[in-house]
């Protein structure tokens, strides 16, 4: 994309710096964006679309078995705040962070003298050339490199009792530009009007 286009599409609430800084790190990416994914301040209580936890609540289906492990919430901040009154109960969708290191392991031993394919495959990734592929650079509460399915969703209930019990260890939590990043990626994942099906 030309980044004229990008730059329409700028949240309008940023301060000018914040903006200025959102900007300048678009502009290098995808070879040094990385350093400012994260955001430092975590002084903000509530639960926001893509906080990482370390205590997430994990299940790979048709598997039944329950697991804690890392975890970034999917759920648009506004969805799952409990001042948004509503008549029913909404729910937190997430997805399991995957280790990378441990993907890289598990593919040289699935695909054996594959080494420039699997190596090409996990530089787009780091990349973010991947359209099912949200990639989590190692920074901040992230003490490896990770990334996340956008096809292996999990949703539980939003409620106080969810809550207490799998998020109170954050990980991280994204800045303007890891955001942006995010809510990219997630358009482009599941709203691309591209399958060239005429439905009349």
């Amino acid at each position: 994309m030309d980044l004229k286009d990008i730059e329409i599409f700028l949240p309008k609430y940023l301060s000018p710096e914040s903006n200025k800084k959102l900007w300048d790190g678009l502009k290098q990416f995808p070879d040094h964006y990385e350093k400012d994914f994260y955001w430092n301040n975590s002084n903000i209580k509530e639960i926001l679309q893509g906080d990482g936890f370390s205590d997430g609540y994990i299940i790979n289906l048709p598997n039944t078995t329950v697991k804690v492990g890392n975890t970034i919430i999917i759920s648009n901040s506004c969805d799952i705040d409990f001042n948004n009154s509503r008549f029913y109960e909404t729910q937190i969708i997430l997805s399991p962070i995957i280790n990378l290191e441990k993907y890289i392991n598990k593919l040289n031993l699935r695909f054996p003298g594959q080494v420039d394919r699997i190596s090409e495959h996990i530089q787009n990734i780091r990349n973010q050339k991947i359209s099912t592929i949200f990639y989590l650079p190692k920074s901040h509460g992230m003490s490896n490199e990770g990334f996340i399915f956008l096809d292996k969703l999990i949703s539980l209930p939003n409620n106080v009792q969810i809550r207490n019990s799998y998020f109170m260890n954050q990980l991280f939590r994204l800045s303007n530009l890891g955001l942006y990043i995010f809510l990219f990626k997630l358009s482009v994942h599941f709203t691309r009007i591209q399958e060239k099906v005429d439905r009349n």
